[in-house]
């Protein structure tokens, strides 16, 4: 008999103490979640964003689409910060509930890359209508694909990146929900943007779409090397690997022309 009491009240402060820990466990705080997109002013996704929250080790970054999600916040004040190469961070303070999931969007603005700055003596930098004056000779060469003002009417494009569609060297993908155009001498799988060129100087566009920069209505003549040896030396030469796109504005040919 006193072994049959003493099992049952071992089982009695088994199940005690499972109630216990069970009540204990469900006492726990629940961690908040913060998930959001990451764009740029005129909407576009930017991804490989980093997303971390300070004072903590808690980061992730944005995917394709410019999403990300974080876990396991604590509730309280915390600040999120959101960093891209090229464009201002962004801190967004939160005050987060218990288990809250709360849903955000952020905007990055891009900014403009400085060196520091460096006494040189050249010469005067050419005039546009200067450096248009080859284009005539750097057609008769071949090495590239040459759109004229006249051209680009009869195509009639919606927007500059349709200009591109049929040319030799390089093709159309889709970055940020916007058209790139990038270099196809490398295979299906490397991803090489062109750098772009207007009126004979070097145009970054920071993140930005060549299609929003450039109007079709603005372009008087296009030059496409798709890289390597194509590529004049004035564009980069074999450094430009990925190829170029030098604009010339109609503002820009219409004075060459005029002389």
């Amino acid at each position: 008999m006193q072994h049959v009491t003493a099992r049952i009240a071992f089982a009695l402060l088994c199940a005690v103490a499972s109630t216990t820990a069970a009540q204990g466990s469900s006492n726990a705080p629940r961690p908040a979640r913060v998930t959001g997109r990451v764009a740029d002013a005129f909407g576009s996704s930017i991804v490989k964003a980093e997303v971390r929250v300070t004072n903590s080790s808690l980061h992730t970054e944005t995917g394709d689409d410019g999403r990300f999600d974080l876990t396991g916040l604590p509730s309280g004040s915390v600040e999120v910060v959101v960093r891209r190469l090229g464009f201002a961070p962004a801190k967004i303070p939160l005050e987060l509930n218990e288990g809250e999931l709360r849903d955000i969007r952020v905007l990055l603005a891009p900014v403009a890359m400085t060196l520091d700055s460096v006494a040189v003596t050249a010469a005067p930098a050419p005039t546009v209508e200067k450096a248009f004056q080859g284009f005539e000779m750097r057609k008769s060469r071949g090495f590239g694909t040459f759109i004229t003002r006249e051209e680009i009417e009869k195509k009639n494009p919606r927007v500059t990146t349709d200009l591109f569609r049929s040319v030799s060297g390089v093709k159309l993908m889709r970055e940020n929900g916007s058209p790139t155009v990038v270099s196809s001498r490398l295979g299906t799988l490397s991803y090489c943007p062109v750098r772009y060129y207007v009126d004979g100087a070097s145009y970054p566009l920071y993140g930005q779409s060549i299609d929003i920069m450039v109007q079709v209505v603005d372009i008087g003549a296009i030059e496409v090397y798709p890289g390597g040896a194509t590529v004049p030396p004035q564009f980069g030469g074999r450094e430009a690997s990925c190829g170029v796109i030098a604009i010339w504005t109609r503002q820009g040919t219409k004075k060459e022309k005029e002389k």
